[in-house]
């Protein structure tokens, strides 16, 4: 691992809770750069992980901005999200704004730990994301290419599992540019 991206943070979502704080104190055991979203920085939880080294970031799981924001600068996301307060569509809206932030940043690395989030990025909307079989009749090239461009970073995609989604916004602007 370079020392650009060892010494880069990783994000930590649901940092205060039992999950997320426990990715907390393994990464920064490791040896590794935290920095652990919260709503309340100064809640108990919160100024128990910034007395062992974690970097707070304040902000919702339903803030985009407040994501993104957080998620500038770090090398990966570790994800946690709850059901708990606005049930499971809540949790589906969490992971939508999960997934639209690190697009926002181009993050190089999301770990999608809540079913929800995973359950999210299958359900995207056909107005969000095209497959690259789509992309490929699109830009008519085969879809080799496309996976190619994709994994180079010259398409606008994220990989979900072994799917690629590329993003429909994204690559409406760059054909349109």
């Amino acid at each position: 691992m370079s020392a650009t991206i060892r010494d880069s943070p990783v994000l930590v979502t649901g940092a205060t809770g039992p999950h997320g704080g426990a990715v907390v104190r393994a990464l920064l055991s490791a040896g590794r750069r935290v920095r652990a979203l919260t709503r309340n920085p100064d809640g108990r939880q919160a100024r128990g992980l910034a007395e062992i080294g974690a970097e707070l970031a304040t902000g919702d799981l339903l803030d985009r901005a407040a994501l993104s924001e957080a998620m500038r600068g770090v090398t990966a996301l570790y994800a946690v999200t709850t059901p708990f307060g606005a049930g499971a569509e809540g949790e589906i809206e969490q992971g939508k704004q999960i997934i639209a932030a690190g697009c926002d940043v181009d993050l190089p690395w999301q770990s999608v730990v809540s079913g929800a989030v995973a359950r999210t990025a299958a359900m995207l909307t056909r107005d969000e994301v095209m497959t690259a079989r789509e992309v490929a009749d699109l830009l008519r090239m085969p879809t080799s290419t496309v996976y190619e461009l994709a994994r180079k970073g010259v398409l606008p995609a994220r990989r979900l599992g072994r799917t690629w989604r590329l993003l429909r916004p994204r690559l409406e602007e760059l054909l349109a540019g």
